[in-house]
């Protein structure tokens, strides 16, 4: 498999030797601190004193952290991010979907605010609709199985285009096939997250406005008592809210915290591209195909297709979704007595992370493809594996807000493989919780909040 990793150290590189320096408070020193970058973390150098000031830690620098970093610090308030390695290690890769094309009407209402919150990070980064485009996102299924998705969008005034045969989408786009029966509903509002540039654009506003990002920084322990926070480095950070965004490390970090772990589960997944026949490439790139999703919800058929980007990394991705073998180790602790009902497929575990590839994935997206993208080849181009957090109780929701045992303690974690083109919202909305400010989205709250899960 070849992927673009070298992308991973261009925000650090472009900041290398101090060139870029932005002013933060240091956590532990109620102070200013000028930040000045290498290639293995960031430092963060007392200057001046600024007494009184709400000192916040986040831990975890990936697309979650750093939105709550970027929201705290628009705002003015100081904040410090804590990451292990560069924050690429679990938000990373090339791609992710946005859509309106929602399972309720709470995430709808969430992805509209998060759209609201990613343009105006385009806005404030300088650049305008880069880092989103738009390519609109098709559900296709049974009736039966678009049912939802129709009643969402009308419940919602979701403009929405609906086909009922194969005859009738192929009208529109001849490269996608429909099955016997199949029909399709397509919205306009589905968008190609450029994961990376995202992440790095995140980084480079949330520092702009005042943030410090220590990288090469592991939490080692937390006394949640006295609020601090000490790294395997040694150094203490001194907090008034932490903030913990540490995606499969979370019941790790809350081991470290001396607080209880949550029934999560980590999932090993994988991600597939497969090559455009010749003369069919430009049919399955971004300005010419939508995203896909299946409605189908047995054993395998859950997939969903990214449209290859423009110059970007070879193929169109098309992956199952929620499939991966659990996993349970030191890394990803599964608390004992955990009831699991996440929909993968086999629940038995393993103890170490794979990368290599899981067959059984690979031939269901193998057949997918055969049956619904006839201009493309159904050989693995390449592959790669990623975890996704989940609610090993599954409900549907995430989890966002204060720990029930310590309410200066703010989780935001358990997407469910869903929570990139959420993290806007979310981070924001983590930022409100250790500000004491009523979420944007305060419907959310309550499906959400932590305490749900420990009884």
């Amino acid at each position: 498999m070849v992927f673009r990793f070298c992308s991973r150290l261009k925000w650090l590189r472009g900041h290398a030797g101090g060139v870029r320096c932005g002013i933060g408070i240091a956590a532990g020193s109620g102070a200013y601190g000028i930040i000045s970058v290498n290639r293995s973390h960031v430092s963060c150098d007392v200057a001046t004193d600024r007494s009184g000031a709400l000192r916040v830690v986040v831990v975890g620098g990936g697309v979650v952290g750093a939105s709550a970093a970027y929201s705290l610090a628009r705002r003015g308030y100081g904040v410090t991010v804590v990451d292990t390695m560069d924050p690429f290690r679990s938000s990373w890769g090339e791609t992710r979907i946005a859509r309106l094309l929602q399972e309720t009407p709470l995430m709808l209402t969430l992805m509209r605010r998060a759209l609201v919150l990613w343009r105006q990070l385009e806005d404030d980064a300088g650049k305008p609709e880069q880092l989103l485009k738009r390519v609109g996102a098709m559900e296709i299924g049974l009736p039966d199985e678009l049912k939802n998705t129709i009643e969402i969008f009308q419940g919602g005034g979701v403009q929405y285009e609906l086909f009922h045969s194969a005859e009738e989408l192929a009208t529109r786009w001849p490269q996608i096939r429909l099955g016997d029966g199949q029909g399709a509903v397509y919205n306009e509002d589905g968008f190609v997250v450029l994961a990376e540039k995202c992440l790095e654009s995140l980084m480079d506003q949330a520092v702009r406005h005042g943030a410090c990002w220590k990288m090469g920084h592991s939490l080692v322990s937390c006394d949640t008592k006295s609020k601090v926070l000490t790294t395997e480095e040694g150094e203490k950070l001194e907090y008034d809210r932490l903030v913990l965004c540490c995606g499969p490390w979370t019941n790790q970090a809350l081991q470290r915290c001396d607080l209880a772990q949550l029934p999560l589960v980590v999932s090993c997944e994988q991600q597939t591209y497969f090559k455009p026949l010749p003369g069919q490439e430009s049919k399955y790139d971004w300005n010419s195909c939508p995203i896909i999703l299946s409605a189908d919800r047995s054993p395998g058929g859950d997939v969903y297709a990214i449209p290859h980007v423009v110059n970007g990394v070879s193929g169109i991705k098309v992956s199952v979704h929620r499939e991966g073998n659990l996993m349970d180790n030191d890394e990803h602790p599964i608390p004992a007595g955990t009831k699991i009902t996440v929909p993968h497929h086999d629940h038995s575990k393993i103890h170490e992370f794979v990368q290599e590839c899981d067959e059984w994935m690979a031939s269901k997206a193998q057949r997918w493809v055969r049956n619904h993208l006839p201009g493309v080849c159904p050989d693995i181009l390449h592959y790669c594996r990623c975890r996704y957090t989940n609610v090993a109780e599954d409900d549907g929701n995430f989890v966002v807000g204060p720990h029930p045992h310590r309410d200066d303690v703010i989780l935001a974690c358990a997407f469910n493989g869903e929570g990139f083109k959420f993290a806007t919202a979310v981070g924001e909305m983590a930022a409100d919780f250790a500000l004491g400010l009523p979420p944007q989205v305060p419907e959310a709250v309550e499906p959400f909040k932590p305490a749900r899960l420990i009884r």
